[in-house]
Order: C-alpha cells, then structure tokens, then sequence
C-alpha cells in the first residue's frame, strides 16, 4: 500500500536543529538535523509538506502540536522522514504527555497521507508514540522499512487512522478511527489488520 506515491525530494533547510518557540506558527518546507517540540511549548503547523531531513522529529511531555487552527476544511499537513545523504534518516518520537493533533489533507499529491518515511530508511530503526501521549492523528502513517511502536496509555482519538510499516508493536490501551472516507480510504471500510509477506 503507497508503495505508488513518490516521496518529494529535501530542499534547501528553512531550519536546522529547529526548537520552535512557544507560540510559533510553523510554514511548510525542509527542517534538517532534528526538530524539537520541547515541553510547555505549543507549535501549529500551517497545511502544507513537512520534510525531516535527517535527525528526529521529536515531540517532548507536555507539549502540543497541531495543524493550525487557521486552516480550512480539508487542510492539513504531510510530513516526509528521509535524508538526503542517504543516513541518519529521519524517525518520529511523541513522548508520554505530549498533546498531539494532526491531520492529512484531503486533497492533492499526498491527501490520505499524514507521515510518510522513506523505503531507504534502515530496518532497525523505531517510530515511538509512546505511553500518555493524547494524539488525534487522521490519515496513513507510512513506514514500510521500520518499526511504528505504540505502547502505554496511548490514547488516540482519530477519526481515520491507517499504519503500514515493517513491523508494528503495541502495548497498553491505544485505541484507533476507520472512518476513512474522506481520505479516500472508503473502499477499505471493512479492512482488518492484515500480514503482507
């Protein structure tokens, strides 16, 4: 699955090794060498394609995260994990108590698709959304080389919530959405968890 959609190339760096301060409104380009969203702090996202290049994108307890409040219906956000030096390619980790509230845009080259990793990305890498964390994610986690770990009290509250990664581990109370259809996933309506060799 996804497999077909092309993963966009790393820009010049807006940022590198960002911290975003509290309140910042973050706009749509190439982040290189890590980007963290530290505790207290909260960060919005305008609609558009994030690129992590390199390094993690990290989410700290008690930060939150989210698509801006500005954006419309059907807005929303993409964020590609690479490298463009072909190491170190980019994870994702949200921490226990961060407040996570993202979703895919509905529209265009990557609607349905909220984070999308590279092929190329080594097999033993780990994709962290870890115990405590409140997330509100909607669209497809795409991860076909790694490990997408959800463990402890992970409550998630999405409407639409597809993961397609190497392998998968889960512990805890997670919960997840189906109710896909306007991210173009309506034919899978009655999907269940399936083994892909």
């Amino acid at each position: 699955p996804f497999s077909d959609i092309a993963l966009p190339a790393p820009g010049a760096c807006a940022e590198t090794n960002y911290k975003p301060a509290n309140g910042t409104t973050m706009s749509p380009g190439t982040y290189c060498s890590g980007l963290s969203i530290l505790a207290g702090r909260t960060v919005y996202m305008d609609p558009g394609t994030y690129i992590m290049d390199r390094g993690s994108f990290d989410v700290a307890g008690n930060a939150t995260l989210a698509v801006s409040p500005t954006a419309g219906a059907g807005e929303g956000v993409t964020i590609v994990l690479t490298s463009s030096t072909a190491s170190n390619y980019a994870t994702v980790s949200f921490n226990g108590g961060a407040i996570v509230d993202l979703r895919a845009p509905t529209t265009g080259t990557y609607a349905g698709m909220l984070m999308m990793q590279s092929s190329s990305a080594p097999s033993n890498g780990t994709n962290n959304f870890n115990g405590g964390a409140t997330m509100d994610l909607s669209g497809a986690l795409y991860f076909p080389n790694q490990n997408v770990n959800f463990s402890g009290n992970t409550t998630t509250t999405s409407d639409c919530l597809r993961i397609v990664s190497r392998t998968m581990s889960f512990g805890g109370n997670g919960t997840f959405g189906n109710d896909c259809d306007d991210y173009g996933y309506a034919d899978q309506q009655s999907a269940r968890p399936s083994l892909v060799e």
